[in-house]
């Protein structure tokens, strides 16, 4: 049986983790792989997959090429369908609803853009939970930063720091 490597992330995961499922699978045997990466869900949760990015998730009984989840793709499982993030800066606040799978670097894009910062500026800036002071990778989903219930989460826009010398 020919398998094929899917990039997972897991709520609250801190790890981009590479699985492998059937490439003839659907989608729900790639959640089979995910609940052995994750979080201890109960038999009752609404678990849901999500394509990098998608705004939705995908059916579960659908194969995996039929819901374009491809070799080396890259999905996200969580229980919640969106999380809401705020994203402070120099006083101001802007906040809006993501999918779990949505990107930092999308998030951060869709921040400065609000803010009104140029495409140069915002470059010059990194997305951090608010109170730490730790840059957070763009790769990473946003679905991996929250746990169900708690679908929310508050990122502060800071300067890069600079090491000169």
């Amino acid at each position: 049986m020919k398998k094929i490597e899917v990039f997972l992330q897991v709520e609250g995961g801190k790890d981009i983790v590479l699985v492998h499922v059937p490439q003839s699978g659907s989608v729900r045997d790639l959640l089979h792989v995910a609940k052995e990466h994750g979080p201890e869900f109960r038999e009752d949760d609404a678990i849901m997959v999500f394509i990098e990015d998608m705004d939705e998730a995908v059916e579960l009984d659908v194969l995996l090429e039929d819901a374009g989840i491809s070799h080396r793709g890259h999905v996200h499982v969580h229980r919640c369908h969106r999380v809401e993030v705020s994203v402070n800066f120099n006083g101001m606040r802007v906040s809006d609803s993501f999918p779990p799978s949505a990107t930092v670097a999308r998030i951060k894009k869709w921040a400065a853009k609000e803010l009104g910062m140029s495409e140069k500026d915002a470059a010059e800036h990194v997305l951090e939970v608010s109170g730490t002071k730790v840059s957070l990778d763009e790769d990473i989903h946003v679905g991996t930063l929250v746990v169900h219930p708690g679908c929310q989460i508050s990122l502060d826009l800071r300067p890069k720091v600079r090491v000169e010398g």
